[in-house]
């Protein structure tokens, strides 16, 4: 069975227990969906979409899910911290020391990070209980004028966050709350309201990721259906996307595209499917995730929707599990991991007009983990350089493993060099702890990477469970 699918039926039981929406949180805080900044810092040449990307009665058939809980404003001050001693490696790359006011066990990974004019702004989920039993989901904010020195902020609300851009002068975080997507709004990074978008009866569900487009933002993720009956073994899981052109009101896309919204047996025809990235590629925008063929439950196959003027759907013929996509000048990067069993190795496919699609090649094997896991987690391309991806290389089912980072050079991203593994800051292969990359921005000369470390819980009696967390921010100074 799909991670996902694991994941999607537990959050489904969340509206109607706390405790098995943390049980999800856990199951997929390393699930984040990655996407490219659709804001970047001055020095980047991210691509934009020059036509309107708002959509059109002629191509969806738009259901508004305008958020009518009373939004709540909570003001608060960041506490200052005094700049850190960062733990310096090879190759320009610095690991920060623990983060002023995180705990382990209450702070679980950094899922997200995104560049404002004057800021960067980091987001995740927090817990108020010390075990998984009483652990109350807390949607967490970390703030950062200089990459150094980081301010926890605590945002108003439950649940969790999944990811951040920046657009028309807003921070725009997405997740999900009480089993619904939910949408939280900053000005500054610092003051946020939160929303929900309610779903349909019998529905729940969660934005994955968010981008910011020349005329809104677009949100994805998944909605979860149950039969009348109530089964949840039977549960329908639909692609969803959502446009809002301020970040305050969101509407629902619906095309065929995307699968027929509410329950549905497989045998009637429909599939399953999730979204968990989204990029702006120039010729249009692409949603990455995975489907179900037709008339059957399984297998997941990984898929790529491309919104032009109308919605394509296209199936790259393999069973990966993806983490995102990104794009710059033109090209779009779809990544992951491979299915493979127990060695998967990371996967990354590239596209130049989103139908024919090419699996790189390269270094994408595990270093000192050869039967464990190699995910890419996120990609950015880095002006004057070329491309750079973040993930984890890790021993299956263990806490063994470390952070990975691969480089390709500009144009097509065909072939990929796995950078030098460096002990000190990206964790050591064969012992704890387990350092997770899981999203990456550029932030002035800079490239910041957030995530997670975590260790083996002595459980006293010459036993070990995993895991304490604890977040993690790595940067590379210029060449």
């Amino acid at each position: 069975m799909e991670p996902w699918v694991v994941s999607m039926r537990l959050f489904s039981m969340n509206k109607r227990t706390t405790l098995v929406f943390w049980v999800l949180v856990v199951l997929i805080g390393a699930c984040s969906s990655s996407d490219p900044e659709p804001a970047p810092p001055a020095d980047s040449t991210a691509p934009s979409t020059t036509a309107s990307t708002t959509p059109t009665s002629s191509t969806t058939t738009v259901e508004t899910t305008i958020a009518t809980d009373p939004a709540t404003t909570t003001t608060l001050s960041a506490s200052s911290t005094t700049v850190p001693s960062v733990v310096l490696g090879v190759n320009g790359w610095s690991l920060l020391p623990p983060l002023e006011g995180a705990t382990a066990y209450s702070d679980y990974p950094i899922r997200a990070v995104t560049a404002g004019p004057d800021r960067l702004v980091a987001v995740g989920v927090a817990a108020e209980g010390r075990t998984f039993i009483d652990a109350d989901p807390r949607p967490v904010v970390w703030v950062s004028d200089d990459a150094l020195t980081w301010n926890r902020i605590q945002t108003p609300g439950d649940g969790a966050m999944n990811d951040v851009a920046w657009g028309d002068d807003t921070f725009v975080a997405v997740g999900a709350s009480g089993g619904d997507p939910a949408v939280w709004l900053s000005a500054d990074g610092i003051q946020w309201e939160q929303r929900t978008v309610p779903s349909p009866e019998n529905g729940f569900g969660t934005m994955e990721a968010v981008i910011a487009v020349a005329d809104g933002f677009f949100a994805a993720g998944h909605e979860a259906f149950v039969p009348d009956s109530g089964h949840w073994e039977e549960e329908d899981f639909d692609a969803a996307v959502w446009f809002s052109p301020d970040g305050l009101s969101w509407e629902r896309i619906e095309d065929p595209a995307l699968g027929t919204r509410g329950f549905q047996y497989p045998e009637d025809g429909d599939f399953n499917s999730q979204i968990v990235g989204i990029a702006d590629a120039g010729w249009g925008i692409v949603f990455a995730g995975s489907a179900s063929a037709p008339n059957s439950n399984y297998p997941f196959n990984t898929t790529v929707w491309v919104l032009r003027e109308e919605w394509q759907r296209v199936d790259l013929g393999s069973e990966d599990q993806i983490r995102g996509v990104a794009a710059h000048d033109g090209v779009a990067v779809v990544h992951g991991s491979s299915k493979a069993s127990p060695s998967a190795d990371a996967v990354l496919y590239v596209s130049s007009d989103g139908v024919d699609w090419q699996q790189a090649t390269g270094d994408l094997t595990g270093l000192g983990t050869t039967d464990g896991l190699q995910f890419v987690h996120d990609v950015v391309f880095v002006p004057n350089e070329g491309w750079l991806a973040v993930g984890s290389d890790e021993k299956v089912f263990s806490t063994v493993g470390g952070a990975a980072v691969w480089t390709a050079p500009p144009g097509a991203p065909l072939t990929w060099t796995r950078l030098d593994h460096d002990d000190t800051v990206f964790g050591e292969l064969t012992r704890n702890p387990l350092g997770t990359m899981l999203e990456v921005t550029l932030w002035q000369d800079r490239v910041v990477v957030v995530g997670s470390q975590a260790v083996s819980v002595d459980l006293g009696d010459g036993g070990s469970m995993c895991c304490e967390y604890t977040p993690a921010i790595w940067l590379r100074d210029p060449p």
